[in-house]
């Protein structure tokens, strides 16, 4: 009698992955957001998109979270950018994981 599709699946999804191509995707992954910080920051468009205008846009159910001010913002921004670098790096990775999901969630809720 032939394996099922769902057992198939499960089988395949519970291998063993090799830990070098893991951390080459958090180096690569870190690497990305952390360039992408630093360019947002060095072509000003943490102001043109995040600081400017007066309407953000909302989602459902998250109306009560307002945009920060200036300050919140650009350090925001900042955060974002050691975050990525801890994850690039590997250093207190559970943490800036968790420091970079939230202030990511957050600033993509906010941006453009």
């Amino acid at each position: 009698m032939p394996a099922s599709p769902g057992s198939r699946i499960r089988a395949r999804l519970s291998r063993p992955v090799a830990a070098p191509s893991l951390a080459l995707f958090r180096i690569l992954f870190g690497a990305l957001l952390l360039w992408d910080c630093w360019r947002f920051i060095r072509d000003d468009r943490v102001w043109r998109y995040w600081i400017a205008p007066e309407f953000h846009f909302s989602y459902p159910g998250f109306a009560w979270v307002g945009p920060l001010s200036k300050d919140w913002i650009e350090l925001g921004w900042l955060g974002l950018g050691i975050a990525a670098l801890f994850v690039m790096l590997g250093l207190f990775y559970r943490i800036a994981i968790v420091a970079l999901t939230v202030i990511f969630g957050y600033l993509a809720r906010r941006g453009p």
